[in-house]
């Protein structure tokens, strides 16, 4: 039996014609919202990860509420890989990262954007990552519509709250980034996560 009963033809006059009013208008103001959000090409070009996926996240603190965002993971390719961002969530911005050789710990590594301690704009070695207390995680955000950030990544070892052992992936920018937020202790250079990033 048919949703629309015995009206149905009425109805469906109806639903036709308002249908032709309502899509030129849809046409006309997608491309102005689309406008008014740019977007961001951010790269990572990664040292030592091939096949290592990296995954996004944006969850800044507002006014009243949290307003987050994400990207599904991609997969490190030819030492690079990319993702378009709305260039306001480049605020903000962590990147969670996940290795084919690594193996279970219980949390989630994250990309170190700077070592506390360290002045903005350094290069930073994989020792003086490997003995950093802590690190900021959350990247200050751009207004440019393309951005290239160097990350290094190395292997720890390290274990559990079980006492399990584990090869980890130790990620950080190749040189410290602007930051928000507090320091997050690290755990061998290595800032874990057990949920989402508040920054």
């Amino acid at each position: 039996m048919s949703l629309l009963g015995s009206r149905g033809p009425a109805l469906a006059g109806a639903v036709l014609a308002l249908s032709a009013v309502v899509a030129p208008l849809a046409a006309t103001t997608a491309p102005a919202t689309a406008a008014a959000a740019p977007l961001t090409k951010v790269t990572l070009k990664v040292s030592n990860c091939e096949g290592c996926s990296f995954a996004p996240t944006s969850a800044v603190e507002g006014a009243s509420v949290f307003q987050t965002w994400s990207a599904e993971p991609r997969t490190v390719q030819d030492g690079t890989v990319t993702f378009t961002v709305p260039t306001w969530r480049t605020r903000g911005l962590v990147f969670a990262v996940d290795a084919p050789w690594a193996g279970r710990y219980g949390a989630q590594p994250l990309v170190t954007m700077h070592e506390s301690g360290a002045k903005v704009g350094s290069a930073v070695t994989a020792t003086q990552a490997a003995t950093a207390k802590a690190g900021h995680v959350c990247f200050a955000g751009t207004a440019s519509r393309s951005i290239t950030l160097a990350v290094k990544v190395g292997r720890v070892t390290l274990k559990d709250e079980r006492g399990r052992a584990s090869v980890q992936p130790r990620a950080f920018a190749a040189v410290t980034q602007p930051y928000l937020g507090d320091s997050r202790r690290t755990d061998g250079g290595v800032v874990f996560t057990q949920e989402t990033v508040f920054c």
